[in-house]
């Protein structure tokens, strides 16, 4: 009977890790099998294969590991298959997988000027959540080195003073709402931005207003921010304006922009450019964008991506709302918001009946 075996790169990359433990970590044994040529009595040309073992001491031991002879693509190779908990006993089984696994030759290091020189490419740790800054004491001078720059992912609250040192770091997702950022914190969150891994900001509630936005705009387009936050800040018309001008050329695709007093005048600058961006998810709840802010919604939105639009709190009549739901079928729309809009309830019931595969929330 044939029995057919499969192995998987996981399984490959246990084994392989197996296989070079026993060579490079000095607790394992230290007898050392040689295989010598010695001459044959009576006969110099003629020898004799012998093994002979060896006792080493725990230095020479580990000294025989093969490990760092291997190509580091190689390595990254072998630890992209790897699981995390794998991962942390490579870590502590000796000081060159230490080394390797952190890129820390000391343990312990505290600070910010305490950097990794990691000699692999791949992310291999991190702490699976959101570390809130505002419940820590610590500085940059007493933060330990590396938890900052190899295991933080998701940062809330992260004090003005670690923002020049986030570019060394692994943190993606960035939260700083209500944190009192304004226009000057944005300016200089800007510098740092494009050279980071940053793919969600969260600035709501900041007093952010029209030149704090324009700073962001100017380097929104180098940075890889997908996510981003702006809700309850006071951006105003002209501000969105100078976000419109760079939204085609950026990653966003999650967009929130509520309580932003943005007016019909801002929902027609981003209309103007919404066909070109990757924009998915838009939020315009509480701008005061009334029918006529709608209407021009619906000239652009079937030319769109956008398939989550939250027009809540925005004063739209049943009057605005039937020029949307004539181009509903034609966009990808499949969940809309319209709370506390002027929607009756006979116009409610009509949009329900033609558009079954949308979701409306009321």
């Amino acid at each position: 009977m044939k029995r057919n075996y499969q192995l998987n790169y996981s399984l490959i990359a246990c084994i392989v890790l197996s296989s070079l433990f026993l060579q490079s970590c000095d607790s394992f044994s230290t007898q050392l099998t040689t295989i010598i040529e010695e001459p044959m009595s009576g006969n110099p040309e003629t020898v004799r294969i012998v093994e002979r073992e060896e006792r080493l001491s725990k230095g020479e031991a580990t000294a025989l590991g093969y490990f760092e002879d291997l190509p580091i693509e190689l390595v990254e190779m072998i630890f992209a298959d790897v699981a995390y908990p794998s991962i942390l006993a490579c870590r502590q089984l000796n000081h060159f997988f230490y080394e390797l696994m952190t890129g820390y030759s000391q343990v312990g290091l505290i600070g910010v000027s305490h950097k990794p020189t990691a000699k692999m490419a791949i992310s291999i740790c991190g702490i699976n959540k959101c570390i809130d800054f505002g419940n820590l004491s610590c500085t940059p001078e007493t933060i330990p080195s590396f938890p900052f720059y190899c295991l933080m992912r998701e940062v809330k609250s992260l004090p003005p003073s670690f923002w020049s040192y986030i570019l060394n770091t692994q943190i993606h997702t960035l939260d700083l709402y209500c944190n009192q950022v304004g226009d000057s914190g944005i300016q200089a969150l800007a510098k740092v931005l494009p050279n980071t891994q940053i793919h969600t900001l969260n600035l709501g509630a900041n007093q952010i207003g029209a030149s704090g936005v324009q700073e962001l705009a100017k380097v929104l387009s180098n940075t890889h921010v997908h996510t981003l936050h702006l809700a309850y800040n006071q951006i105003g018309a002209s501000g969105v304006q100078e976000l419109a001008k760079v939204l085609p050329n950026s990653q966003v695709h999650t967009l929130y922009l509520c309580g932003n007093q943005i007016g019909a005048s801002g929902v027609q600058e981003l209309a103007k450019v919404l066909p070109g961006t990757q924009v998915h998810t838009f939020n315009l709840r509480y701008n005061q964008i009334g029918d006529s802010g709608v209407q021009e919604l619906a000239k652009v939105l079937p030319s769109t991506q956008v398939h989550t639009l939250d027009l809540g709190v925005n004063q739209i009549s049943d009057s605005g709302i039937q020029e949307l739901a004539k181009v509903l079928s034609s966009t990808q729309v499949h969940t809309l918001y319209l709370w506390a809009d002027r929607i009756g309830d006979e116009m409610q019931r009509l949009l329900k009946e033609q558009h079954p595969n949308i979701t409306f929330y009321f």
